[in-house]
């Protein structure tokens, strides 16, 4: 039994480079068996130490800093292309029939929404909007998406969000972009039945985020990074995998992050909550029924707020280095409930103290069935 001791505008973004620093690796207060693991080069690209991430700065984006240029006229889209910045003004919305290809034929070919891009579904015969480098859908104040069954390639940037948009949704679709979201505080996003690579960089999200039965690809790169103080991301029944490299689910800055019922493989850190200061980074979180499994760390939770910070009916196993890490303790309450896990304790920088609380711990996996995306 164990011991109880327990965002680009879419033409220029601001980043901040953010490097993950090794830890000393806690001695174990769990029977959880564990298996070998290999020193981790500087520079590794198996999911280890070594690998600054790119994050934005939830500075970027206005309805002032978007294109604009062609107004498309409101109706139906036909297949065509599309050079140079478009735009599909308030009150009228544009559909893209399922089929229709809209090929955006150079680098400054865009979309920008302030009215409503409208795709209705269709299994097996999605819209598309391909290119080999353009600028991407940029969703304006007051502007809405509402898609179901668009495929795009190419994009710098897949979704641009921008304050004051209206809700939207991107469903039912496969986009490979080199940044497939970047949201700024006060935009809304919701992203449904989805099969999304990052061809170049992570993804930046602020306002509110949800993500449902989301295939996530980051490479190598880093993944999904909050930077809004303000700002809500809630991932469940999704897959999140990559090659290694940068953190996945990071939160530089956020009110509340949910992540459940999901799958986080081939990454540096599956979570990293960071800040400065007691309290700066993370408000509240929840990871239930997570499997956590194949990255570098487990998750280094930083720094958070008051809470309720919830880890529970989630699995960590297969981390490379160890499971979790608290920093400087600069943390809310954190509670570890049903939980597969290895909780370090140790003197420094990773000792749980007082307000990291394991209770009724699970010394055995949970089930496959209990953790991890359900079926669809």
């Amino acid at each position: 039994m164990r011991t109880i001791a327990l965002l680009v505008s879419v033409f220029a973004l601001g980043v901040v480079a953010q490097a993950c620093t090794t830890e000393t690796v806690a001695a174990p207060t769990s029977s959880k068996p564990k298996t070998a693991k290999k020193k981790p080069a500087a520079d590794s690209t198996d999911g280890e130490h070594g690998t600054t991430e790119t994050a934005g700065d939830g500075t970027g984006g206005t309805t002032t800093d978007v294109p604009t240029g062609e107004k498309l006229t409101a109706g139906a889209l036909a297949t065509t292309t599309l050079n140079g910045a478009h735009y599909i003004d308030a009150g009228d919305v544009v559909t893209i029939a399922p089929g229709t290809t809209i090929t955006m034929g150079d680098a400054t070919a865009a979309i920008t929404i302030k009215g409503t891009l409208k795709v209705e579904g269709a299994s097996a015969n999605h819209a598309k909007l391909n290119g080999t480098a353009w600028v991407g859908i940029i969703i304006a104040e007051g502007g809405k998406l509402d898609v179901d069954g668009l495929d795009i390639t190419g994009a710098a940037t897949g979704i641009a969000a921008q304050s004051g948009n209206l809700d939207s949704t991107y469903k039912n679709g496969v986009m490979s972009a080199k940044t497939p979201f970047e949201m700024v505080a006060g935009s809304k996003l919701t992203i449904d039945h989805s099969k999304i690579t990052a061809t170049g960089g992570g993804s930046q999200t602020a306002g509110t985020f949800v993500a449902n039965y989301m295939d996530y690809d980051k490479g190598s790169g880093p993944g999904i990074t909050m930077n809004d103080a303000a700002g809500t991301e809630t991932i469940t029944n999704s897959n999140l995998h990559g090659a290694g490299g940068g953190d996945y689910v990071i939160s530089n800055a956020a009110a509340k992050i949910t992540v459940t019922r999901t799958s986080i493989s081939g990454s540096h850190c599956a979570f990293h909550f960071s800040g400065s200061g007691t309290g700066s980074g993370t408000t509240s979180f929840l990871i239930d029924g997570v499997d956590v499994k194949n990255n570098g760390v487990g998750g280094m939770l930083y720094n958070s707020g008051a809470g309720p910070n919830e880890v529970k009916n989630s699995n960590f196993s297969l981390n490379n280095e160890y499971d979790v890490s608290f920093g400087g303790n600069e943390n809310g309450t954190i509670t570890f409930t049903n939980t597969f896990i290895t909780i370090p304790n140790e003197a420094g920088k990773q000792t749980p103290a007082a307000n990291i609380k394991e209770v009724t711990p699970a010394d055995t996996k949970l089930p496959a069935d209990k953790v991890g995306p359900p079926a669809p």
